[in-house]
Parts: structure tokens; sequence; C-alpha cells
């Protein structure tokens, strides 16, 4: 019994440091070509399956003294993507930045894009019933001013037109969370994003009737 303990803890300390030794990377750094990643190509160097993008699966074949891509099929009717040339459940870096888009978490109420400046939405209580919140996405008119997140408005005078730093910072390790800027009501965590990999998005979240939060004790008051 006490062979089959230690075992266990010694297990449990390697996912640990496994955990520990990630490199995690903030959607937006990928986004932004801040990172390495292998770029997905639908040329046929081989016969054979290939994926052509995040979705479609060909089949490479001889047609004459050339290699011609057929199409197969679309990865998304199984709710998968192509990986490795097959449709997989598991995403790859690039694909996996698709699915990292806004997603309402919390109460109702109007949100910042943690990826742009201009762009901003509106979490109401669903219609359909379908899920608990919908999201409706807007954007800033033009290119001179951004989303205020206290304000609600587009207020924010661009300089140069440019976004500049975001109001939501960047992940760099899970369970990160702090304000917003601007906004004390609005608090973000950093949550791996996909199973597959260590992506690291901001969900946004907002302290009920006006609350401010805490992130020492991660709570609102």
């Amino acid at each position: 019994m006490k062979i089959i303990f230690g075992l266990i803890v010694i297990v449990a300390a390697l996912n640990f440091a496994y955990l520990e030794q990630q490199e995690w990377i903030d959607y937006r750094l990928l986004r932004n070509g801040n990172y390495d990643i292998e770029a997905v190509t639908v040329t046929c160097t081989a016969p054979g399956l290939k994926c052509g993008d995040c979705d479609q699966l060909f089949l490479c074949r001889k047609d004459g003294n050339e290699l011609k891509p057929e199409f197969i099929e679309n990865c998304s009717n199984y709710n998968q993507t192509c990986n490795i040339d097959r449709c997989s459940p598991t995403p790859t870096l690039e694909c996996a930045l698709i699915n990292a888009t806004f997603e309402c978490r919390s109460l109702e109420g109007m949100y910042p894009d943690p990826g742009s400046c201009r762009d901003f939405h509106y979490c109401i209580p669903s219609k359909t019933g379908s899920t608990p919140i919908e999201k409706y996405s807007s954007k800033c008119e033009g290119t001179s001013f951004g989303y205020n997140p206290r304000t609600t408005y587009c207020d924010v005078p661009l300089r140069n037109q440019s976004c500049g730093a975001s109001i939501v910072p960047i992940c760099s390790n899970p369970g990160q969370t702090g304000i917003v800027r601007d906004n004390p009501t609005l608090y973000y965590m950093c949550r791996r994003h996909s199973a597959a990999h260590p992506i690291l998005y901001p969900f946004l979240y907002m302290c009920p009737n006006g609350k401010k939060y805490n992130a020492i004790n991660y709570e609102c008051l």
C-alpha cells in the first residue's frame, strides 16, 4: 500500500511539473503573428490524405505525372477540425484560434472585446432557451474612436487610428485574473481556450449591482 501511495504521489508531482513547464500563450499574441505557427498547406507532396485547411480534408491522387488534391469531406460535420491529415477532435494551434472568440459567460450587459478596441458585445437573456445568454456583437464606426467600457460608448480617441495596448491584460498563466481597465465592475479570468494546446483566453465577467471586483479575494465587493 505504501508503494502504491508513493507512486501516486510521484505521478502527481510529475504532472504538476509538466503543467508548470508548459509555455502558455495568449491567443492575441498568436493572432498577431508573435508566435511560431506552422502554416496549413494544400500542396500535395505525396499520395494520401491531406488537410487543406482547418475544416477540409483532401485526398492527394496521381493525375498523370502530377499529384492533385480531391475533396473528401468537411471535418466540421463531426464537430472536429483537420489535424495531421485526418478529422480530429484535437485542433492545431492555428485551427484553435478560429474558435477563440468572445463568449457571454456572466451577467447580461455590454462587454469590450479583448482583442480589438473597436469591437464590443451585448450579452442579453436568450429568447430561444438554447443558452442562458445570447451574444450580439458590434463595432465602432470609423477608425478614430474605440469602445469605452466605462461609458459604453465609442468615445476613446485613438492615436494614429491604432488600438494600442488592450484594456484587458495579456494572459501569461491560467487562473490569472484582474479588472478591466477603466471599469472595475468588469473582470477577466485567463483560462485554457483549447484542450489540445496551452492557448489562454481572457474570459470576461461582470460583478452584480455595480460591485467592484477584488482580484486578491476573487470576489465582487
